[in-house]
């Protein structure tokens, strides 16, 4: 089977939203340069699209939810990359919290852990916030 990494998405980014993330998609396709990551990991950032390419599967995230099911009774919502926690899930992982820091509906988790806001809510001690995606102001006091 293999580690996975899992997201639901029920509405679309807004322009805010995902240029915060193509931000963070950026920064993270910076990290192509170190040796380690050069041979396991690719980042593409397209207008509408991030996609992140690696050992195992594919990571695609996209601006806009998906509307239409691709057979009854799909989850629309709900989506995974299987990455068996090869060097390039930490970049795919880098990119869900990115996501679910910008989109307050935007949920992840990952085979062995689950991150909820009741989770999340107990370790306020923890700095959560990537430095790409704090303003100035929080920044610099």
């Amino acid at each position: 089977m293999g580690y996975t990494n899992y997201w639901k998405q029920p509405t679309d980014f807004t322009d805010e939203q995902w240029s915060k993330v193509k931000m963070e998609a950026d920064y993270v396709r910076s990290w192509s340069e170190l040796p380690q990551i050069k041979k396991v990991c690719e980042v593409e950032i397209h207008k509408d699209e991030i996609i992140i390419y690696g050992t195992c599967e594919s990571m695609h995230i996209n601006r806009y939810a998906k509307t239409k099911p691709d057979y009854e009774g799909q989850d629309i919502t709900f989506n995974f990359c299987k990455t068996r926690e090869q060097v390039y899930d930490l970049a795919v992982w880098h990119m869900l919290v990115a996501c679910a820091f910008v989109k307050d509906d935007f949920t992840i988790s990952r085979d062995n852990h689950n991150f909820t806001e009741d989770t999340l809510a107990n370790v306020d001690e923890i700095e959560l916030t990537p430095k790409s995606l704090q303003t100035d102001e929080a920044v610099n006091g």
